[in-house]
């Protein structure tokens, strides 16, 4: 995806499934990533999770593995 990414947030937007994923730094800082890549990770994440309640967004730490509501976790940007 991209080396420098520490959290990824996931939302998806009903009805019309609007799949986006936004990538951050350790910092919080913003690392773009092209709409087909960030379309790719967003679906792949929400599939592979299906148990969460998607009408929220989840940040997904990539190096534990967790995931969490948007912004609970400690690298997540507020």
């Amino acid at each position: 995806m991209a080396p420098s990414t520490a959290v990824v947030r996931v939302s998806v937007s009903e009805p019309t499934d609007l799949w986006m994923a936004r990538a951050y730094c350790a910092a919080g800082e913003n690392v773009p990533l092209p709409q087909g890549v960030e379309e790719a990770v967003a679906r792949w994440v929400a599939c592979d999770l299906p148990g969460l309640d998607w009408r929220y967004q989840h940040d997904l730490d990539l190096a534990t593995g967790h995931i969490a509501p948007a912004g609970c976790l400690p690298k997540a940007v507020c």
